[in-house]
């Protein structure tokens, strides 16, 4: 995460709501967090052997990784998001860490995936450093929100987060993420910034899904 994106991402995801995360993400997006997940690890390939789960949050992710024969490791901000991660799943390792500066050697991981991790993050350093931990032929893929572009589905997707900014007013330890989030999904253009920063550093077969009526993306490419 870029700086500004860390404090943001702190400020949202703290002590104060981490008992309660999985609970909240389920419902607010309908049970579509697990499904968009699914996609996510779709991606896993027999090839694949050491991943990373980055921004790893409480595991969610995670549980969804047959991991008997893998190497699963994961990366988070919140300490108390990792603790329940680490009470949910068998890691290698997890580490209390920012995406851009990670505490991995290089050419390590066969996959690195991250789940609402973009719209935080300084697309260009990001890319840069899982450049840095991919090994060659090693698979990268990102998911996060979008705004829709679909005029009806722009009606809905303000309705909805009107509920949600209210929910946020009654619920203090979510009030901060749930009355600032659609904010932040409209301003951020992660999608554009990650296509063109993938290029720029020479991953290919860049693939860009769009999910749910244009409410998510799934981002992935190669590193050659």
């Amino acid at each position: 995460m870029s700086f500004e994106g860390s404090f943001i991402a702190r400020k949202f995801f703290s002590s104060l709501n981490a008992s309660s995360y999985d609970l909240v993400v389920k419902y607010t997006t309908f049970g579509k967090d697990s499904t968009w997940k699914k996609h996510i690890v779709k991606h896993i390939k027999e090839y694949h052997k050491c991943i990373l789960d980055l921004a790893c949050g409480t595991g969610i992710c995670s549980t969804f990784i047959k991991s008997e024969k893998l190497d699963l490791y994961g990366a988070d901000l919140t300490f108390e998001y990792i603790l329940k991660a680490k009470k949910r799943m068998k890691y290698s390792l997890l580490t209390n860490s920012i995406a851009e500066f990670l505490p991995f050697k290089s050419n390590m991981f066969d996959l690195v995936i991250s789940s609402y991790l973009a719209k935080y993050a300084n697309i260009k350093l990001l890319v840069e450093e899982i450049w840095r931990i991919t090994k060659k032929n090693g698979s990268v893929v990102f998911h996060d929100f979008t705004f829709p572009n679909n005029i009806f589905m722009k009606f809905f997707w303000h309705k909805y987060f009107r509920i949600l900014n209210f929910i946020g007013k009654i619920a203090k330890p979510w009030e901060s993420v749930l009355s600032n989030l659609d904010n932040l999904i409209k301003e951020t253009k992660w999608t554009t910034m990650l296509l063109n920063a993938l290029g720029n550093k020479g991953f290919k077969s860049i693939v860009i899904e769009s999910h749910t009526f244009g409410t998510s993306a799934i981002v992935s490419a190669i590193k050659p």
